[in-house]
C-alpha cells in the first residue's frame, strides 16, 4: 500500500517513499482549473500546526493541535469522529507553542559506543515544535530537555530520569553531556548560525563526547531525492538548507568535532557521527 499507493490516497507525508509530493489524479487540468471553487472549510483547534492531513478511501485525516486527530469526509467536510493520541506511559508532553529549533538535540536511547556492551550514560534531548519527549527503554540513561525558558514552564511531572532544562542555545551554555543528538534542526538554519550551534555544543562537550546529526541529506548524484525536495522545502519556510555529507563534515570540522561515519537508514534520514577533538 505505501509502495504503491491508490492514486487517490495521500497515506504519508508527500505522499510516497520518495517523498516526491506529486498526485497522479488527472481529473483537474489546464482545461477546467479555473473553474474551481471553495466547497466546505474548517478550523483548526488553537496552537502551533504544522501537519499533513492524511487522505484514505475519502476520508482526510486532520492532526489538530494538542494532539487531536479530526477524520473528516473530503467531499463535504463533515466529522466522522475525533479523538486525542494517548502518550505511552512515562511521555513527557511538551507543551504547544515551543519555537522553531530554539530547543536543542534529542535523545540517546540505545545509543552505543564502540566499545562492545558500553552503553553512554547521559545524554541531552531537545524538542522542536511541541508533541512528545519519550525517556530512552535502556534503564541506565538520563538525559536532559533544552528548551526555551516559557516552555520549560509549562512542563510538569516531567519522567524521573529526563531534567527539564531552560535555556536559549544562541544565548546560554549547554549542559554537559556524553551524546548530542540534533534531528532536524541544522536544517533550519543557514550556515551560519548552524556553525553557532555546533559551536555551542561543542563548548559544552568533553573530548570524545558525540554529536548526531539526524538529517536528510543531500545525494551528491542526479535525480529524484527526499534531500533535494526538502532543501526547496527549508529555503522557502525557514531560510535553512538541507547539505551533503561533506557539508556537514565541513560545519562539524570548523566546530572541532572530528567525523566519524554516515550511517544510512531505511528511512529518508541518515545519521552524521562526530567526535569532539
Amino acid at each position: 500500500m505505501l509502495q504503491n499507493p491508490d492514486p487517490a490516497d495521500w497515506l504519508m507525508w508527500r505522499r510516497t517513499l520518495d517523498s516526491w509530493g506529486h498526485s497522479p489524479l488527472d481529473q483537474i487540468d489546464t482545461g477546467n482549473v479555473a473553474n474551481l471553487r471553495l466547497v466546505w472549510t474548517r478550523a483548526l483547534g488553537p496552537g502551533m500546526q504544522e501537519g499533513t492531513p492524511l487522505v484514505y478511501d475519502g476520508v482526510m485525516y486532520f492532526p489538530n493541535p494538542s494532539d487531536v486527530v479530526q477524520a473528516i469526509v473530503a467531499a463535504t467536510g463533515d466529522v466522522l469522529w475525533d479523538g486525542v493520541r494517548r502518550a505511552r506511559p512515562g511521555a513527557l508532553r511538551v507543551p504547544d507553542g515551543a519555537s522553531r529549533a530554539r530547543a536543542i538535540i534529542c535523545s540517546c536511547s540505545r545509543y552505543r559506543t564502540e566499545e562492545p556492551g558500553a552503553l553512554r550514560q547521559r545524554g541531552v534531548f531537545a524538542h522542536e515544535e511541541g508533541g512528545y519527549v519519550h525517556t530512552p527503554r535502556v534503564p541506565d540513561v538520563t538525559g536532559v530537555l533544552f528548551e526555551l525558558p516559557q516552555v520549560v514552564a509549562e512542563v510538569t511531572h516531567p519522567p524521573s530520569r529526563l531534567e527539564p532544562a531552560a535555556g536559549d542555545f544562541f544565548v546560554d551554555p549547554l549542559p554537559a553531556a556524553d551524546i548530542y543528538v540534533l534531528m532536524d534542526l541544522l536544517h533550519d538554519w543557514p550556515d551560519d548560525d548552524a556553525a553557532r550551534i555546533l559551536a555551542a555544543v561543542r563548548r559544552a562537550a568533553s573530548v570524545d563526547a558525540r554529536v548526531l546529526l539526524v538529517e536528510a541529506l543531500i545525494a551528491e548524484d542526479s535525480g529524484r531525492k527526499f534531500g533535494k525536495v526538502l532543501d526547496v522545502i527549508m529555503l522557502a519556510t525557514t531560510g535553512g538548507r538541507e547539505r551533503t555529507a561533506m557539508e556537514h563534515d565541513a560545519l562539524l570540522a570548523k566546530a572541532g568535532f572530528r567525523l566519524e561515519r554516515v550511517i544510512s537508514t531505511r528511512s529518508q534520514y541518515a545519521i552524521v557521527e562526530a567526535i569532539a577533538h
